[in-house]
């Protein structure tokens, strides 16, 4: 039964799309196979790009229990609604598009995106007798781009990263080594979720950077370990190192009874058990530091028991820190020489 309220549901949505460009409602010999029964698909994804060769396509997507429409670059989902109009991504309606079906109806607001196609009719009358249900095909108003689309133009969630395809609304790409880093957003800040890993190259020995002990494996693992003044140099563009206003900010945002330690602590990966909940997103690891003890020589110590953080202080060479015994956030000074983490605060807007 399911099936048949799909199918009759699609071919409302046909006739009231014809009916509403002024077309005859018959289709064209061969075309009503496709007018009556939509493809059938797991997921959006499995159904691939909404590119301009597949405007005019509707296609059902299993998982969601719901059609979309291919036009405008953009799969747009088509609800039934209660209104007896029809609305395919409608950008003029707040709650997106809709159709009635004299089969069934849904109250359920509709989802639209940007790009869509609107069509609408207050009433729709069939030619044919009530035992049989004329075919009728969907036709796209849009013509066919001499151009051809890629799955990224299709979807905004996708971009570029050197070669590599990411999502800029959980990761932000470093364009001058083109890595990879997720971000969060703690109340009203934003966040790198993962500690520096850019390798800053200028010709001056007092820029000091490392991975923890030289091993590679920690950069990947817990990024770089870099001395003061380099902090304040390597975030990437649009970023920037903390001031401690910045991370007053974060610390006054943090509401767990467990102490705020706690939130920014990653839930794996600190030693003796001393991981944290998370909550917030920041994803804090135990990546340890180096000291300084003698003008060549650095000592490193604390992988998996602490997490120390540069912030940009006027006159102060201050770090906020974390350690596997304690969920509260420490607050000290260092010598500006020392290698520690850096986190970078976006911009503000």
């Amino acid at each position: 039964m399911k099936q048949l309220a799909r199918i009759a549901g699609l071919a409302t949505v046909a006739a009231l799309f014809l009916v509403a460009c002024g077309e005859d409602s018959t289709a064209a010999p061969g075309d009503s196979s496709a007018s009556n029964k939509a493809a059938e698909y797991a997921s959006l994804e499995e159904a691939g790009a909404c590119v301009p060769s597949r405007y005019g396509e509707t296609v059902y997507v299993i998982g969601e229990e719901a059609f979309y429409f291919c036009g405008g670059k953009k799969w747009t989902v088509i609800d039934e609604g209660d209104n007896g109009s029809s609305s395919v991504g409608g950008s003029s309606s707040e709650n997106g598009g809709q159709y009635g079906t004299s089969s069934q109806q849904s109250s359920e607001g509709g989802k639209s995106t940007e790009g869509g196609l609107n069509v609408s009719s207050s009433s729709s009358s069939s030619s044919s007798s009530s035992s049989s249900s004329s075919s009728s095909s969907i036709s796209s108003s849009s013509s066919s781009s001499s151009s051809s689309s890629s799955s990224l133009e299709s979807q905004e969630t996708e971009a570029l990263c050197g070669n590599v395809v990411y999502n800029p609304t959980t990761h932000l790409c470093d364009i001058r080594d083109t890595t990879l880093y997720k971000w969060a957003r703690i109340g009203s800040q934003t966040w790198m979720a993962e500690n520096l890993n850019y390798e800053y190259k200028v010709n001056d020995s007092t820029y000091r950077h490392s991975c923890y002990e030289n091993e590679p494996d920690s950069c990947a693992k817990y990024g770089r370990l870099y001395n003061l003044k380099t902090a304040k140099a390597a975030c990437p563009a649009g970023w920037h190192l903390p001031s401690l206003d910045e991370v007053d900010t974060l610390w006054w945002g943090l509401e767990s009874e467990l102490g705020p330690g706690a939130e920014l602590k990653a839930d794996s990966g600190w030693h003796a058990d001393g991981n944290g909940t998370n909550s917030s997103g920041f994803s804090a690891l135990p990546s340890g530091y180096a000291g300084l003890y003698s003008p060549r020589v650095y000592t490193y110590s604390g992988a998996g028991r602490r997490a120390l953080f540069w912030t940009d202080t006027y006159g102060s060479s201050l770090y906020i820190g974390l350690s596997y015994d304690s969920n509260s956030i420490s607050f000290e000074r260092e010598s500006s020489n020392y290698l520690l983490s850096v986190r970078c605060i976006k911009d503000a807007e």
